[in-house]
């Protein structure tokens, strides 16, 4: 449904601002997921990272004469 502000827009105008009431809660919920998946490599990421450290630390302590 139009509102006032709406209905005073020209063509291109009037179907952007339509596309975004239409499916705002849509793009919404996509960029949430966007960001926890994002989120969530970058955190693994970080933890491989460790755990390959960690390992390496722990074999050159192993290796000392």
């Amino acid at each position: 449904m139009l509102t006032g502000r709406h209905r005073s827009l020209e063509g291109e105008e009037r179907k952007l601002y339509n596309f975004i009431d239409r499916y705002s809660v849509g793009l919404i919920f996509l960029g949430d997921q966007f960001l926890t998946n994002f989120y969530f490599s970058i955190k693994a990421a970080k933890d491989l990272t460790f755990q390959v450290l960690m390992r390496q630390k722990t074999i050159s302590i192993l290796n000392l004469p």
